[in-house]
């Protein structure tokens, strides 16, 4: 799971950068393609805030709701 919280942080500071125009980096990509992405981006947040908060509401005993 940590590992796709840091795959999901590297993303959105990839489109941060795009939407502030800090870098020419990612300028060749089309605005839309970009906004599907912070879609979809914003769709795996919820869903690992969601999944991280319904592990860390299990108590010791408990077996998880995912397994890695």
């Amino acid at each position: 799971m940590q590992d796709l919280m840091k795959s999901i942080q590297r993303i959105d500071e990839a489109i941060q950068i795009y939407y502030t125009k800090s870098s020419d980096k990612y300028s060749h990509i089309d605005q839309s393609e970009i906004e599907k992405a912070n879609k979809i981006l914003t769709e795996k947040q919820t869903w690992y805030d969601q999944t991280a908060n319904r592990f860390n509401a299990l108590k010791k005993h408990e077996d998880p709701t995912i397994l890695c």
